[in-house]
């Protein structure tokens, strides 16, 4: 299973909710925590916040992670505006003005127009699997009354006691569902913001999809809330480049009838390479298509936050100085950091190879990233040859495999032969 298509399994997880006709059992402490927060977002007119889902995906040679980081902006009865960035779509833009709902994907500079059905309690149906909003215990705040939402559906609530996420005092809780289990943290106090929510991920759909062994993990922490503010009203108008053009889908080649799921070590392999053109941290630019029948190009995509690409970043240094007489270009396309950041991690790791900067994730995109780190070989003629996905322990000796070979010289023509022109 490629780790694109986990990718979209835990996300479309994260969506999933199943209506059924149960008994509600609700512990009174929880009752009376929810109770709260429903008090709390029905007499705030607007809110706004940002949130981190962190995905981790482990196997027995590999270890994945990736971040989804949103900011979601909600006016009562009928606005919304939600900005999403992760290496598998890049950036989405989402806006419902009262009546439409507009999704965006600069990657691909196309856009979908959809009704938005009247009220914010239809949004979480529109968003799919885009956003980590959708999970229930969030996306409740949005509708009339959220303490019926929060309860709907749920077998089971209990109040698991309080306990404190870094400073902050919580109420913890979790939720049963008939196919969606997970746990909250609530604020103590007059202000009951929710801090985080863990989904199990077992009963979302994805048990009996996962390869033997692998193990996967989602953590949403949700922070910088703003509630009751006055946001202006720009924030929920859409704006769009003048070249974006109006689709059925926002991705190409997809239609919402029968979607299409792609494995980029399928799609990208013995392809010409997207050519993109990315600003350097050390001042320039790195050119693809200037590489064309110069050098071999390692193409790694990577962030200083997920695990595995502090492994794979050290190794690539290696690689670029066992070959750097030998015509081969290790780059590695940092996804949507700060400067600091990524100088931070490379004074600190000893990684001098150079860094493209891919900030809104566009060339991620045309890649095809679902997580990283991602590594493509990209040979001279301008051919993808090879995608890695992830890291494990033989990944170094199948890159030196494939670079020997990519730089060799040509065999020497058999004695006899003519000679070329």
């Amino acid at each position: 299973m490629s780790m694109r298509r986990l990718a979209v399994l835990v996300l479309a997880g994260l969506a999933t909710v199943s209506a059924a006709d149960v008994t509600n059992t609700v512990d009174p402490k929880a009752e009376a925590v929810l109770q709260s927060v429903s008090d709390y977002f029905k007499a705030a007119p607007s809110f706004k916040v940002e949130m981190e889902a962190e995905t981790r995906i482990e196997a027995e040679d590999m270890k994945q992670e990736f971040t989804t980081r949103a900011v979601l902006a909600v006016k009562q009865p009928d606005k919304l505006a939600m900005t999403v960035k992760n290496s598998m779509i890049g950036t989405m833009v989402l806006v419902c003005d009262g009546t439409n709902v507009t999704a965006f994907l600069p990657a691909f500079n196309r856009y979908t127009v959809k009704p938005s059905g009247g009220s914010l309690e239809q949004l979480s149906l529109v968003m799919g699997g885009a956003s980590p909003a959708c999970l229930p215990v969030v996306s409740a705040l949005m509708e009339r009354d959220p303490y019926d939402a929060l309860v709907k559906d749920a077998s089971r609530i209990q109040y698991l006691g309080e306990e404190k996420r870094g400073e902050v005092a919580c109420h913890r809780l979790k939720f049963t569902h008939p196919e969606f289990d997970c746990e909250a943290w609530i604020r103590t106090g007059p202000q009951p913001l929710i801090e985080a929510v863990k989904p199990c991920l077992a009963k979302m759909g994805l048990a009996g999809k996962l390869p033997p062994g692998m193990k996967t993990d989602v953590i949403l922490n949700l922070t910088g809330w703003e509630v009751g503010t006055d946001l202006p009203a720009a924030l929920f108008a859409m704006t769009l480049p003048p070249e974006a053009q109006k689709a059925d889908s926002l991705f190409p080649g997809q239609s919402e009838e029968e979607p299409v799921e792609v494995d980029p070590t399928e799609a990208l392999r013995l392809k010409p390479a997207p050519t993109f053109r990315l600003p350097l941290l050390a001042g320039g630019t790195f050119d693809l298509a200037a590489q064309k029948g110069q050098a071999v190009s390692v193409l790694c995509f990577w962030t200083t936050w997920a695990g595995p690409c502090r492994l794979a970043l050290p190794m690539l240094e290696k690689l670029a100085a066992a070959f750097k007489d030998k015509g081969v270009a290790v780059v590695g396309i940092n996804q949507q950091e700060g400067d600091a950041a990524i100088k931070e991690f490379l004074g600190n790791a000893g990684v001098t190879i150079p860094v493209a900067l891919d900030g809104g994730s566009e060339v991620a995109g045309l890649y095809q990233v679902a997580g990283v780190p991602q590594i493509v070989v990209v040979d001279k003629s301008g051919l993808v040859r090879e995608v890695y996905m992830g890291y494990g322990k033989s990944l170094e000796d199948e890159l030196r495999v494939v670079l020997e070979a990519l730089t060799a010289p040509p065999p020497a023509a058999p004695p006899g032969a003519p000679a070329g022109p």
